[in-house]
This record gives C-alpha cells, structure tokens and sequence, in this order.
C-alpha cells in the first residue's frame, strides 16, 4: 500500500503534467486562431479549394459501396 506522503507527490506530479497539457493546448488553439485571423481572403480560398481537390482525390480512391437488395436503406421499413 502507498503511503500518503507518496500518493500526495504522485498526485500533484500528475496535476501538474495534466496542467501543462492544458496550457499547451490552450497556447495551440490561441495560435491557430491567430493564424487565421492573420490569413487573407485569397488565401483562405486557395485553402478551401486544395481541401476541395483532396476530398475529391480521397473519393475516386474509396468509393461509397452501393447498397443493394435487401441490404438498402428501405429494406427495414
């Protein structure tokens, strides 16, 4: 059985780790927010037209498997 001096350092060692992710990811949205704010409408448009292009390269790669007879969408009504 762990004493209670060692449960207590384990367990602010663990707060303090699970503290610095927090503030890690808070510093990484902050960053990617500013980011964005910082980006220009054009290059916003070019993001979301090459985001457009890779959907539409990962959509010839795996298509959508067609349902049909009794596996279709009506079969359970």
């Amino acid at each position: 059985m762990v004493d209670q001096a060692r449960w207590s350092a384990l367990l602010s060692g663990r707060i303090i780790a699970v503290s610095l992710r927090m503030l890690y990811l808070m510093f990484c949205r902050l960053a990617e927010w500013l980011t964005l704010l910082a980006k220009t409408s054009a290059a916003k448009d070019v993001e979301i037209l090459v985001l457009r292009h890779e959907n539409a390269v990962l959509r010839r790669a795996n298509p959508r498997p067609r349902l049909v007879g009794p596996t279709g969408p009506r079969s359970a009504l």
